[in-house]
C-alpha cells in the first residue's frame, strides 16, 4: 500500500466520522428556548380600602365588582433558539390564567420588542378567567408587556406548554408605567430621577472614604522600610545591641501603619458597598429591548356582560 492510498484511506475515515461528530456537537450548541416571565401586581382601588362599599359594576357572573387590579407581566424569550406560535400546543394554549372568580375587564400589550414579532392578547372566549397570548416568533431577547385589568386580588400565573421550549417564572418586578419610561431613557439621564438622597448621602460617603484612603497609602508609600547598616553598631555589647534594635525600629513601619494592599483593598470594598445600592436603581433586569416600542391602544371586554350598579 501506498503512502498516497493511505493518506486516502485516512481522510475517508475522517469523514465517517468527523460528519457525524459535527452534526452532533452542532446540536449540542444549539440552547433550549427558554420563555421567562414577570408579574407586577397592583390593588388599584378595593371596598376593603373605603373606596366603595357594594361596588360599581357587576361582573359576568351577576356579583357586584368590589376590587379592581392592574397585573402586567413581562413575558420575553430569554435564550436559545427562536420560539415559534406554531409551537404552542393546542391543547395547553399559552395564557395569563388568573384565579377562580376573576374576570379580566381590559387587557393590551404595554409595549413590545418589535411589530414583526405580531405579540398580541386576547380573553379566551372558552375561559372566561385566562388571557391569551398570541405571537408569530420571538427571537432571542424579544417579548412585551402585557397588562390586563381584572377584578380579582389574586396575582395571575403564565401557563401552557410550548413544544421544545421551557417556562420559567422569576420575581416580581417594579413594572410600573412611570418605571418602564424612565428606563427607555439613556443611563445618564435615569441617574437623575433615580437618585433619592439616601442613595446620594451613601454615594458621597464612598467616594469620601475612597478618598481618605488613597491619601493614606500614599502618606504610607513615603514612609516604606529601609535596610540597617549593622557595621556602624557594636553588636559585641548589650548597649551596640540596644542601639541597633531602636534604629530598625525607626526604619520600619510601626503597628498603626497599613500596608499599601490593604488600604487599596479596603477602598474597593468601601466604593463595592456603597456603589451597589446605586447600581441596582439603575438597572433593569428584564431586556430593554422588549419595552422599545410604546403601545397604547386597549382591548376592552365586551361591555354587554357587566353592568353598572346604582
Amino acid at each position: 500500500m501506498t503512502a498516497s492510498d493511505i493518506m486516502g484511506l485516512a481522510g475517508l475515515v475522517l469523514s465517517i466520522i468527523g460528519i457525524p461528530l459535527a452534526f452532533v456537537l452542532a446540536r449540542r450548541g444549539r440552547k433550549r428556548p427558554l420563555l421567562k416571565y414577570s408579574a407586577d401586581f397592583k390593588v388599584l382601588a378595593s371596598s376593603k380600602h373605603g373606596a366603595f362599599e357594594t361596588g360599581f359594576m357587576r361582573a359576568p357572573s351577576g356579583e357586584p365588582i368590589v376590587t379592581i387590579s392592574r397585573t402586567t407581566v413581562a413575558i420575553w424569550n430569554h435564550q436559545g433558539d427562536t420560539l415559534r406560535g406554531v409551537d404552542i400546543v393546542p391543547q395547553d394554549r399559552l395564557r395569563i390564567k388568573l384565579s377562580d372568580g376573576d374576570y379580566p375587564l381590559q387587557v393590551r400589550i404595554a409595549a413590545r420588542s418589535r411589530v414583526q414579532n405580531e405579540l398580541s392578547v386576547k380573553v379566551d372566549p372558552q375561559d372566561r378567567s385566562a388571557v391569551l397570548v398570541e405571537f408569530d416568533f420571538l427571537d432571542s431577547g424579544d417579548g412585551g408587556l402585557v397588562e390586563v385589568i381584572h377584578q380579582g386580588s389574586e396575582v395571575p400565573a403564565l401557563t401552557g406548554t410550548i413544544r421544545g421550549a421551557s417556562i420559567d417564572k422569576r420575581p416580581p418586578l417594579n413594572l410600573s408605567p412611570d418605571l418602564m419610561d424612565l428606563m427607555r431613557r439613556p443611563w445618564y439621564r435615569r441617574i437623575r430621577r433615580r437618585i433619592t438622597l439616601q442613595v446620594l448621602i451613601l454615594a458621597i460617603a464612598g467616594v469620601s472614604s475612597a478618598i481618605v484612603f488613597s491619601v493614606m497609602a500614599l502618606s504610607l508609600k513615603r514612609d516604606s522600610p529601609e535596610l540597617v547598616d549593622y557595621v556602624r553598631f557594636d553588636l559585641n555589647t548589650l548597649e551596640g545591641q540596644e542601639e541597633f534594635g531602636r534604629e530598625v525600629a525607626s526604619k520600619g513601619l510601626s503597628l498603626i501603619q497599613i500596608p499599601n494592599s490593604i488600604i487599596v483593598a479596603i477602598a474597593m470594598v468601601v466604593i463595592l458597598l456603597y456603589g451597589y445600592p446605586l447600581f441596582r436603581r439603575l438597572r433593569l433586569k428584564i431586556p430593554r429591548s422588549i419595552i422599545r416600542i410604546v403601545d397604547e391602544k386597549a382591548s376592552d371586554v365586551d361591555s354587554s356582560e357587566a353592568s353598572v350598579v346604582d
